[in-house]
C-alpha cells in the first residue's frame, strides 16, 4: 500500500519496481566504468613519470654538455668564446618546432 501511494502512475507499484530497477542497472553501468578508469590512470601516470625522467635526463646531459664546452673554450684565449657564442646562436635560430 505504500508504494501504491508513492507511485500514482501503476497500481500495486510496478513502476516503482522497473524505476528501482533501471537506478540500480545504473550504478552498475557506473560502477562497471569505474573499474577501466584506475588501470588507465596509473598507466598515464606511468608514462608520463617514465617522460619526466627522460625530460631531467636531457636537461642533465645538456648542462653537462654546456659546461664542458665553456671548459673547452676557456683553453683558447683568443677564439674560446666564439664557440659558446656561435653555439647559443645556431641554438636560437633552429627551434625544435
Amino acid at each position: 500500500m505504500k508504494d501504491a501511494a508513492h507511485n500514482q502512475d501503476a497500481p500495486g507499484g510496478t513502476a516503482t519496481t522497473a524505476s528501482v530497477r533501471s537506478e540500480i542497472q545504473e550504478y552498475l553501468d557506473i560502477r562497471q566504468q569505474r573499474r577501466w578508469i584506475f588501470p588507465r590512470a596509473a598507466l598515464v601516470g606511468v608514462f608520463a613519470g617514465i617522460a619526466a625522467l627522460l625530460f631531467r635526463a636531457a636537461l642533465t646531459g645538456a648542462d653537462v654538455f654546456r659546461n664542458g664546452l665553456i671548459a673547452w673554450a676557456q683553453g683558447m684565449p683568443l677564439l674560446g668564446w666564439v664557440f659558446p657564442v656561435g653555439f647559443a646562436v645556431l641554438g636560437r635560430h633552429f627551434p625544435s618546432q
